[in-house]
């Protein structure tokens, strides 16, 4: 039985060492119980820092990689294994070219891994600096954020800048969406796209935007989508190439009836849309709106 533990050991031994793994969690230098070391939580995750009964507490460096070439950094106070007090956190843009993200920084106070207290978040590119109070995340540097006009940005870059009640989107206003890519300006209530307003995308397939009624975050009821790369619909044996659809929507997707319009706002045809799948169409034909 000596022996044969022995042998699993050696062996687990000579594969983390071919391998270049190490086991995760592990501390690898100084004292990760009560003192100072440094300690990988996962393989994407490093804190090197002070320990207290083996949590994070003090002052440390936590490292978070999402890919090789992707980090965040955050440099400060630590409590109970999260960020609470003083810190800075800076993370490093990615590199892919379709995300169009103003990476930023924040140097401020925290709670609870959150922005919580007066902080300073600057844009990396530009240097533009931005200085208020934060609270769950969310940076208010203009106005009144909870009742009243005013200008936000949050951990994730998306600005808000519009109407406020009871600390949520109401009335009107500006929101600029950064993992979308989407910029909507228009009504709000409690928080969601309600009323009238236009939203434009520019990470679908096709760049487009939509202009009309919205309902709980849905577009929904009379509006017009267009897609200014164009865009084409079958049915049976005939394709629509077209440039917009006027008409109905539904929770979000088209749905009732509509036309289709090409580049220079010409009526194509007179369509028809049940959640979003296309049921029926009338070809256009001028002086003869019977067919409508």
């Amino acid at each position: 039985m000596i022996k044969r533990n022995k042998l699993i050991l050696l062996m687990l031994f000579l594969c983390c060492k071919t391998t270049n793994t190490i086991v995760y969690p592990h501390c690898v230098v100084g004292d990760c119980k009560n003192g100072i070391g440094k300690f990988y939580k996962y393989k994407h995750m490093i804190y090197e820092g002070e320990f207290q009964n083996g949590i994070w507490h003090g002052k440390g460096k936590l490292m978070i990689y999402s890919r090789p070439e992707v980090k965040c950094i955050y440099e400060g106070d630590f409590k109970l294994g999260k960020k609470e007090g003083f810190g800075k956190e800076i993370c490093d843009p990615d590199p892919n070219p379709k995300l169009n993200y103003p990476y930023i920084e924040y140097e401020g106070y925290w709670k609870s891994d959150k922005w919580n207290g007066y902080g300073e978040v600057t844009y990396r590119k530009t240097g533009e600096k931005f200085l208020g109070y934060a609270y769950n995340n969310v940076l208010c540097y203009y106005g009144d954020c909870y009742n009243g006009e005013s200008k936000m940005i949050d951990s994730q870059s998306n600005e808000y800048q519009g109407n406020m009640f009871s600390g949520r989107m109401h009335g009107y206003g500006k929101f600029i969406e950064r993992i979308n890519d989407s910029i909507y300006e228009g009504e709000w209530k409690g928080g969601k796209e309600h009323g009238k307003g236009k939203k434009e995308w520019t990470r679908r397939p096709t760049d487009n935007w939509y202009e009309g009624e919205w309902r709980d975050g849905f577009e929904h009821g009379k509006g017009i989508m267009t897609y200014p790369n164009g865009e084409s619909s079958n049915l049976f044996t005939k394709t629509y190439n077209y440039y917009s659809y006027e008409g109905d929507f539904a929770f979000g997707g088209r749905h009732g009836k509509g036309v289709f319009k090409d580049k220079e706002g010409n009526i194509i045809a007179y369509v028809k849309f049940y959640q979003d799948s296309f049921k029926e169409a009338v070809d256009y034909i001028p002086n003869k709106n019977s067919q409508k």
